[in-house]
């Protein structure tokens, strides 16, 4: 269904020293062994989290490039011993979260093993800055540039990130005086933990630029990594329109979810029943809400289901009549099987009773891609071929555009032709086809002969954009 672990100088000297010559008498001494005194014992803890907490390892390494691994334990708590090991430090933080794998880092000297230490796409950006360049590269040379991690530069970057975001931070109730990187704070229920899941984070890995963002998408500022917190003058400050609103909504956002998933508790329920909980405009993959229902209810398999790992990507608050939330989720069985992760639903909110309901993702293609390996056994022999496959199926033509037809779908990204894939309806029902192999399966290597040069795969996306007829 379509619902991702003294040198113990022991030394002990013993000399012995015999008389030998006229009589039988000896004498020893013995020398004591010098007090050895245990190394002061190093430790960092604190807390792994981007919202939610992670789910995984922290990875700390010191200015020699010799590194220590501990598991990330309950609610996103981390502790690692670096006795022995030689400061400044950076961590990496690799685990789950919410449905998704995230890998973020944070920067500390060795004074600030006396507190907590943060790892989360904020300490991310500290450590980027404090480097001068993308996070994971700063980790991966740390030996080489630990000099940079000094404590002056750390707080001074600490301070300018606090000072872009102070609205927001204000607006959710963090404290003035809280520390992006040393603060303690826990997973889902503190103020700062409310603005990891309201400020997103990406990275320009080309241009070394971060995107910072909030869940309200009322405000946009970049940071340009490479650029030193002591030479930034008038920052821009993230904007703090509708955060709190947003942070009060998405409770309830995930509660329509819930709601509807819980009607499956105890058996399959009726399309009747579950079509108060769909908006009227309802479209997944080119199905309205009593279509899809349809498909739902007849899934044995969803009885006793539940929806998990909730993801709110935006609240767009810009039209007051159509105010939506996009999220993804995950759909697992009453056995805690996962089913499907489904990317980028919409749940809007109604303008005339406040309730928010189901909207589909608002597709008007089913649209799906994935690896593909097939195995061709002949009188020649064994071969393979290897791609990706883009089923792309049109349910529905007359919503496809104001003109009600689409010509053509352009496939392009990594790996896929310079001018782009093209699709176009097989004349066979609803199935999409590429012109290159009459196929929704694109060749990208082979050893059949085939005239299609073989490529390496590639895990980047592709961008699928459609074509209006003319």
């Amino acid at each position: 269904m379509k619902f991702n672990k003294l040198i113990l100088a022991s030394a002990v000297s013993l000399a012995l020293a015999a008389c030998g010559g006229g009589g039988s008498d000896s004498s020893s001494a013995t020398t004591t062994p010098p007090v050895q005194t245990s190394p002061v014992s190093v430790v960092f803890n604190g807390t792994a989290a981007v919202g939610a907490p992670l789910a995984g390892s922290v990875t700390v390494k010191d200015s020699k490039g010799a590194t220590k691994v501990a598991q990330i334990g309950d609610n996103g708590a981390y502790s690692v011993d670096v006795t022995g090991m030689t400061g400044p430090f950076v961590f990496r933080a690799s685990g789950m979260a919410n449905g998704r794998t995230y890998t973020v880092h944070s920067v500390a000297t060795s004074a600030d093993a006396t507190g907590k230490i943060n790892i989360t796409q904020l300490t991310d950006l500290i450590a980027a800055n404090v480097g001068g360049q993308l996070a994971a590269d700063y980790f991966d040379q740390f030996d080489k540039n630990a000099a940079t991690a000094t404590a002056s530069t750390i707080d001074a970057e600490v301070a300018k990130l606090k000072e872009k975001l102070q609205p927001i931070l204000t607006a959710l109730g963090v404290d003035a005086n809280a520390d992006l990187l040393r603060t303690p704070f826990t997973p889902l229920t503190s103020p700062l933990d409310k603005a990891l899941d309201a400020i997103q984070v990406s990275v320009n890995t080309n241009t070394a630029v971060a995107t910072i963002s909030t869940t309200a998408n009322s405000s946009v500022i970049t940071d340009d990594l490479k650029q030193k917190a002591s030479t930034e003058t008038s920052s821009p400050k993230l904007a703090a329109d509708n955060i709190s609103t947003a942070t009060n909504d998405a409770p309830l956002v995930k509660k329509a979810l819930s709601d509807f998933i819980a009607q499956f508790a105890n058996g399959q329920p009726t399309v009747d029943a579950l079509l108060p909980f769909a908006t009227e405009g309802f479209l997944n993959d080119d199905e309205g809400a009593k279509d899809f229902l349809r498909h739902l209810v007849s899934e044995t398999v969803l009885v006793g289901a539940t929806f998990s790992d909730f993801e709110i990507h935006q609240i767009d608050y810009t039209d007051p009549a159509k105010i939506t939330a996009r999220v993804s989720f995950t759909v697992k069985t009453k056995g805690g099987q996962i089913l499907d992760r489904l990317e980028n639903w919409k749940i809007r909110k109604s303008p005339t009773d406040g309730v928010w309901r189901l909207h589909g993702n608002q597709r008007v293609f089913e649209l799906e891609a994935f690896a593909s390996m097939s195995k061709t056994v002949g009188a020649s022999g064994t071969c393979y071929r290897t791609g990706i496959n883009f089923n792309i199926n049109d349910r529905n033509p007359a919503n496809n555009t104001t003109a009600g037809v689409i010509d053509h779908i352009i496939v392009t990204g990594p790996g896929m032709p310079q001018a782009g894939l093209r699709y176009a309806l097989s004349g066979q029902g609803e199935q999409w086809v590429n012109t290159v192999n009459s196929s929704s399966t694109y060749v990208m290597g082979t050893d059949c002969g085939d005239t299609i040069s073989p490529r390496a795969m590639t895990a980047s996306p592709a961008c699928l954009t459609t074509r209006p007829m003319s």
